[in-house]
C-alpha cells in the first residue's frame, strides 16, 4: 500500500468505459498548422495558433466562422503563449493565460481588454499561482474568484501526486490563497489541462488502463463520484486533449485524427445527441493516502469526500484528554492544512502533541457537538488511530488579527493560529472556561469590535487564573468553527496562554497578516446590514464554481516537453 499521499477507498471514485456514441466535427478553419487549447467566449473562439501564439475567430450568427487573426495587444510576444482563458470579471473582460521563459518555462499572466483600442493590456504575472517551475492549463470563474490549474510545481511544501498535478486556489480580500493540491483526480503521471463546465462534470485528460490514444479524455462525475471514459469519438487512437464545452457543445484538440488538417486540430461534438450504450465499470486500482489539505478539496458546498472512508497522516496539536475528557478528541496537521479527529466513546490510544499519527474514518462536518461545521474524520475504534512516532516538528502558528476576515479564518480551519489583544468577557468558573481577546488592526482594543474567543474546559490541564478582564494577553491554539458558524481558538496546553506587556503587543500587530483582514463595505442608506458581506464557512467552499461545477482536465503518463510538445 503507498503510504504516501491520499487513500481513496476501493469504490469511492469509480471509472466507467463509456459506450457514448458521439460525431466529432472538424472546425473548417484548421489549417496544415496547430489549433489547439480553445477558449469560447460568447461569439469569440480563442486558441493557441501558428508559433505558439494566441489568435482568435468570430462565430457569425449563421453559423460560419470569420477571419482567424491574432489578438491585439500586449499578450503575443516572441515567446511562446499557450493556455488562454477568457472571462468576465465586474465591468472587466480579463484573459489569463500562460507564458514562456528560460528562467521558469511557462508561467501564469493575466491581461485586461481595453473596450476602445480592442488590445489585451496590462499584462501581468500571477504570482501567487506560479513556481520556479513549469505551469501549463488555468481556469479561472466568472468574477475571479476560483482558479484551477495544473503544474509541473507545487505549492505549500505539499508534494505532488503525479508529474503534473491539478491544484485549486480561492481570491480571499484580493488575493489568490495558496493552492491546494486536488489529489482525487491527480495520477502519477500527468495531468495536463483542466476546465470547469456548468454542468458538475470533471473531465480528465490522460493514460489510463482504458486508455484508447496517447491521450484520451475522461470525466468526473461530482454526483455518483465515477470518473467516466467517453469512447469514440471524443477518444482516438491518437491525442485527444484539452477540452471547452457549455455542457451543450464540446470542443477539443486532437493531433493527427483521419481526415484532420494538420498536427493539432479543433473539433467540435454535441453532447446533447449524445447515445449512450451499457457503461463497464472498473473499480478504483489504487489506494492512496490523503493530506488533510486533500480532505479539503470541495464542490458545491460539499468536501468531495464527505461521507467517505479516508486515511491520513498528521502531527497532533494537542493531547488526549485536553479537549474532551470521555472522547478522543484532538486535531492533525502538515504545514498548509489540517482536519479534526472525534473518537466518541474512547479515549484509547492516548496521542501527544507532536506525535505523528495516522488515521482512518469517515469524513464529515458532524463531530464534537459544539463544533458542528468543522471538517473531522471520525474514526470506528481505538484501532483506526495509529502513533508512528514521537516528537514531529509542529506546524507554526499563523499570526493573525483579531478582525481578520471569516472566509480568510477558513483557510485555517484545524490549524495552528495565533492572536493576541485585550482580555473581556473572563470566565474561569464555570465548566466551560474562557474569554473574548480584540487584537484588531485598527489597534482599537478597547472597543469590543473584531473579538475573537477562546475557550477549553475545566478539566484541561490550562490555568488562566493569573489573567483577568483589561489585561493584554496572546493567545495560541488552534482554529475551530463552532456549530454557529463563528471562529475560536481551542488552547492546546498551559503555557498557551501567556499575558503581555504593551510593548509585545505593539511588535505583534507589526507581524501579523494585515492581508487577511476583511475591508468594511460602505452600506447604502436604507440597505439591510450585512448586505454584500457575506462569508463564507468552512463548509460552504466552492470547489466549481459553475452552476453544476463540472471540471475538465488532461493528463498523461509521459513526462512532456516545453515550448508547444507538451
Amino acid at each position: 500500500m503507498n503510504w504516501k499521499r491520499f487513500l481513496l477507498v476501493v469504490g469511492a471514485i469509480l471509472i466507467v468505459l463509456s459506450g457514448f456514441a458521439f460525431e466529432a466535427k472538424l472546425l473548417p478553419f484548421c489549417t496544415s498548422s496547430i489549433e489547439r487549447m480553445p477558449w469560447l467566449f460568447e461569439d469569440v473562439l480563442y486558441f493557441v495558433g501558428n508559433n505558439y501564439d494566441i489568435y482568435q475567430i468570430v462565430l457569425k450568427e449563421d453559423g460560419s466562422w470569420g477571419e482567424i487573426k491574432q489578438v491585439e495587444g500586449e499578450v503575443n510576444t516572441l515567446a511562446n503563449e499557450i493556455s488562454p482563458c477568457v472571462v468576465r470579471s465586474g465591468d472587466d473582460l480579463v484573459m489569463y493565460f500562460a507564458r514562456y521563459s528560460d528562467a521558469t518555462d511557462y508561467d501564469f499572466f493575466r491581461a485586461v481588454l481595453d473596450m476602445k483600442s480592442g488590445e489585451w493590456i496590462g499584462v501581468t504575472p500571477v504570482k501567487e499561482l506560479n513556481t520556479d517551475t513549469q505551469e501549463w492549463k488555468i481556469w479561472v470563474n466568472e468574477g475571479e474568484t476560483l482558479a484551477y490549474i495544473t503544474t509541473k510545481g507545487s505549492h505549500g511544501g505539499v508534494a505532488p501526486v503525479g508529474g503534473r498535478d491539478i491544484w485549486m486556489s480561492e481570491k480571499v480580500e484580493g488575493k489568490w490563497t495558496t493552492p491546494l493540491n486536488v489529489a482525487a483526480l491527480n495520477t502519477a503521471g500527468d495531468e495536463w489541462s483542466v476546465f470547469v463546465d456548468p454542468l458538475g462534470r470533471i473531465w480528465i485528460d490522460g493514460s489510463r488502463e482504458e486508455v484508447l490514444g496517447g491521450h484520451d479524455i475522461y470525466y468526473y462525475d461530482p454526483q455518483s463520484k465515477k470518473i467516466v471514459h467517453p469512447g469514440e469519438d471524443i477518444n482516438t487512437m491518437y491525442n485527444d486533449r484539452s477540452v471547452w464545452t457549455d455542457g451543450k457543445t464540446l470542443i477539443l484538440s486532437s493531433s493527427d485524427r483521419k481526415g484532420g488538417a494538420g498536427s493539432y486540430d479543433l473539433y467540435t461534438v454535441d453532447l446533447e445527441g449524445e447515445v449512450a450504450r451499457p457503461a463497464v465499470v472498473v473499480e478504483a486500482r489504487e489506494e492512496i493516502t490523503a493530506t488533510p489539505g486533500d480532505l479539503r478539496a470541495s464542490m458545491d458546498g460539499k468536501y468531495v469526500l464527505e461521507g467517505q472512508t479516508v486515511t491520513v497522516e498528521g502531527v497532533a496539536l494537542v493531547s488526549t484528554g485536553e479537549w474532551h475528557d470521555k472522547a478522543n478528541y484532538f486535531a492533525i496537521a502538515d504545514a498548509s492544512a489540517g482536519v479534526f479527529v472525534y473518537g466518541a466513546g474512547f479515549i484509547e490510544p492516548f496521542v501527544r502533541k507532536g506525535d505523528l499519527v495516522r488515521v482512518t474514518g469517515t469524513l464529515s462536518i458532524v463531530g464534537y457537538s459544539t463544533d458542528i461545521g468543522s471538517l473531522v474524520i471520525l474514526p470506528s475504534g481505538p484501532e483506526d488511530i495509529v502513533v508512528l512516532s514521537n516528537d514531529a516538528d509542529l506546524p507554526a502558528p499563523k499570526i493573525l488579527f483579531s478582525d481578520t476576515s471569516g472566509a480568510a479564518l477558513a483557510s485555517y480551519e484545524a490549524r495552528p493560529v495565533m492572536f493576541f489583544g485585550k482580555v473581556s468577557q473572563y470566565d474561569n468558573e464555570t465548566i466551560a472556561r474562557g474569554f473574548a481577546i480584540d487584537g484588531s488592526s485598527d489597534s482599537g482594543y478597547d472597543d469590543s469590535k473584531g473579538e475573537v474567543k477562546v475557550k477549553f474546559y475545566s478539566y484541561a490541564q490550562i490555568d488562566i487564573s493569573g489573567l483577568e478582564n483589561g489585561d493584554y494577553a496572546s493567545v495560541k491554539g488552534v482554529l475551530v468553527l463552532d456549530k454557529e458558524g463563528n471562529y475560536y481558538v481551542r488552547p492546546t496546553e498551559k503555557s498557551d496562554i501567556s499575558e503581555l506587556q504593551r510593548n509585545r503587543l505593539i511588535f505583534l500587530s507589526t507581524v501579523a497578516d494585515r492581508t487577511l483582514v476583511a475591508e468594511e463595505v460602505p452600506q447604502e442608506e436604507g440597505s439591510e446590514a450585512g448586505n454584500g458581506q457575506i462569508l463564507e464557512s468552512a463548509a460552504d467552499r466552492i470547489f466549481a464554481s459553475a452552476s453544476d461545477g463540472r471540471l475538465f482536465l488532461s493528463a498523461y503518463s509521459v513526462g512532456g516537453t516545453r515550448a508547444g510538445n507538451g
